[in-house]
């Protein structure tokens, strides 16, 4: 009996268009074999087609309304998140910017200022009680008024004349027994900020204006002087609005030394 299987497997080897059972569907023959997760049913397809984006067996086009409204929060969460740091780095960067200017404003105007009052001494230098904010003083001058002294620093009796120049400038010229005082101004517009202003006085302490205020810095907050002996205290606040509307306020304190 053994023998007869192995004649018959023989004989079945030689016989013509013998197809192996693993590329037989169903006793016909087919071009290839087709694997079981390509296969839908017993037919075959083109491509596989993952579990999730099946819907009830059956292909589909995209993604859910709710999937599509999760994806959309997400993106706004994420975007809202960027815009809050880049503004946030923006305000920082633009507040130390405009500190940095207001500073350099204020030495600047201020050092106008303080180097013409370190030029007079402590006994020509008025500070009013009721009103700290202001201060009068004189300076040593060539006298410049076409008088006898014309052309002079010192009078009849070698006293030093005391005066003031009508600009704020290094030229000694200047009109014997004018006064310099420099006082805030509030601005015209509405912000929080006054200017800083120069005028030339006819007399000392006190006297008619003589000539156009000069302004000397127009981001002035407040100011105070303080008078004790020979030392002068300047104590300064400088305001300024930044690109958003932000005020922007720095502090000064300046010590001047007068002459005797």
């Amino acid at each position: 009996m053994k023998f007869k299987k192995i004649l018959l497997i023989l004989n079945g080897l030689k016989h013509k268009g013998f197809i192996q059972p693993f590329l037989a569907t169903k006793g016909k023959e087919r071009a290839g074999f087709t694997p079981p997760f390509l296969t839908t049913k017993g037919r075959e397809r083109a491509g596989f087609i993952p579990p999730f984006l099946q819907l009830n067996g059956q292909k589909r086009a995209g993604f859910t309304l709710v999937e599509l409204m999760v994806s959309v929060l997400i993106f706004t969460i994420m975007t809202a998140m960027v815009l809050v740091i880049i503004s946030s780095a923006s305000t920082t960067y633009h507040s130390a910017d405009a500190r940095i200017i207001t500073q350099q404003d204020m030495r600047k105007a201020l050092a106008v200022m303080i180097h013409e009052i370190a030029e007079g001494n402590q006994y020509r230098c008025y500070i009013p009680a009721a009103d700290p904010t202001q201060i009068i003083f004189q300076i040593p001058i060539r006298v410049f008024d076409g008088g006898p002294l014309d052309g002079q620093t010192v009078d009849e009796r070698n006293n030093i004349i005391f005066g003031a120049r009508s600009m704020p400038t290094t030229n000694p010229d200047g009109y014997q027994d004018y006064a310099i005082q420099y006082l805030l101004q509030p601005n015209n517009d509405l912000s929080n900020s006054s200017s800083l202003i120069r005028r030339v006085l006819d007399s000392y302490p006190g006297g008619n204006q003589v000539g156009n205020d000069i302004v000397i810095s127009n981001w002035i907050n407040s100011i105070n002087f303080t008078k004790a002996g020979k030392t002068l205290s300047v104590n300064v606040s400088t305001i300024k609005n930044n690109k958003f509307g932000r005020d922007v306020q720095v502090n000064g304190n300046f010590g001047i030394t007068l002459r005797n």
